[in-house]
């Protein structure tokens, strides 16, 4: 798995922050727009798939009717809750039915003889379970910043980028890991007999 596949997998909500942030609803609606025509291009061209990719067309399909539409304030003043809720959901529902959502993008690259080893599984659930981790406790800040704005924006942004950066950071470093373990235990099977013992 590539980091930038996964990367491009999240293209829509990465979209949506930047262009959203906490500003205008003019700006929140564009952001909703672009990013709801990003997610359909992603299903179409494939670079989105599985659960992330019906989590934004459900999210963006329901902010286009909610905030686009009737301008409701209450779904406008929890986007950023109902946002990364809706991303830990989906990604902890995948863990539960068995199908954690990054094996979607952890095939690539990979020989098919091998999506159903114990060790391939493994590290799909575990950067998966990170990235929940990483959604609930977005989910949690932009919950506490709606009842504490008593404390400066940039804490709670500064929050979330860390978390999000780590996860990052997080698969980028495992991945890199498992390839380079796998390669060094590829290459003692295809060792000789007569050269272990040389």
């Amino acid at each position: 798995m590539s980091f930038f596949s996964l990367l491009l997998g999240f293209l829509p909500w990465i979209v949506f922050l930047i262009i959203a942030g906490h500003h205008s609803l003019a700006q929140l609606k564009i952001a909703i727009l672009v990013s709801f025509v990003l997610n359909i291009i992603g299903g179409i061209t494939k670079y989105q798939r599985g659960v992330i990719m019906w989590a934004g067309l459900a999210f963006f399909a329901f902010d286009t009717v909610a905030v686009v539409i009737f301008e409701n304030m209450w779904v406008v003043s929890h986007m950023a809750v109902l946002a990364s809720g809706t991303l830990f959901v989906a990604a902890f529902v995948t863990m539960l039915a068995g199908h954690p959502f990054v094996f979607a993008y952890a095939r690539d690259g990979v020989d098919k003889k091998y999506w159903n080893s114990p060790r391939f599984l493994r590290t799909c659930y575990l950067i998966t379970s990170v990235w929940c981790a990483v959604f609930l406790l977005n989910t949690l800040t932009n919950f506490f910043r709606i009842y504490h704005r008593e404390i400066p924006s940039w804490i709670y942004e500064a929050a979330e980028n860390t978390f999000l950066v780590s996860g990052a950071l997080f698969t980028t470093l495992y991945v890199k890991h498992v390839k380079k373990k796998s390669a060094a235990m590829h290459k003692e099977d295809e060792t000789p007999p007569e050269a272990s013992h040389s």
